[in-house]
């Protein structure tokens, strides 16, 4: 597995993205190739410079190492946002009782939720793995997480999470051990 590609203006957002991918495809029992590794070839080749590889770059790399299938990916969006989430107000009609004993209905505008201000972390990000010996693309997914008033990790956690559940179910789908 190759470290992810930072999103723009956010530095390491790809490695966080590839050391969770990492966590759950070895919770799954995948056997990973340490990315140390991955760094040496691509001094020795200069793959991956600019950061995007194409399958075929992706497919000499796994070759090199002796890896059947390899992982890249890439994150798009990464940080957080300050919203605000208008103050919502209805309108109720309110009963007076004149001193004559007649009755008035006058419109009174409530207060029903007060303007709530947050942080809200987003991440998303892209993942394809690439059969080596052949150059195909095995399987393409994409993943987004949300954390509101909360971190970047769990947004990304959130986000390759559900990438990784597309990918086991896209396994188990087909059966076809990748």
């Amino acid at each position: 597995m190759l470290s992810f590609v930072d999103a723009p203006n956010y530095p390491n957002s790809g490695e966080l993205a590839a050391d969770i991918f990492s966590r759950e495809l070895k919770e799954a029992g995948f056997i990973l190739v340490n990315r140390a590794d991955l760094g040496k070839i691509f001094d020795e080749q200069q793959l991956g410079a600019a950061g995007a590889i194409k399958p075929e770059e992706a497919a000499q790399l796994g070759r090199q190492l002796g890896a059947d299938i390899l992982l890249t990916g890439a994150v798009s969006e990464s940080g957080q946002r300050k919203e605000t989430q208008a103050a919502m107000y209805s309108t109720e009609m309110r009963t007076w009782v004149n001193p004559d004993g007649s009755v008035t209905q006058i419109p009174e505008t409530v207060l029903v939720r007060p303007e709530e201000s947050y942080v809200n972390t987003v991440f998303s990000c892209s993942a394809r793995l690439t059969f080596v010996e052949e150059g195909s693309i095995a399987w393409l997914g994409s993943g987004s997480g949300t954390a509101v008033n909360g971190t970047l990790q769990q947004a990304a956690e959130a986000a390759v999470k559900k990438m990784s559940k597309d990918l086991f179910r896209e396994i188990l789908k087909t059966k076809t051990p990748l």
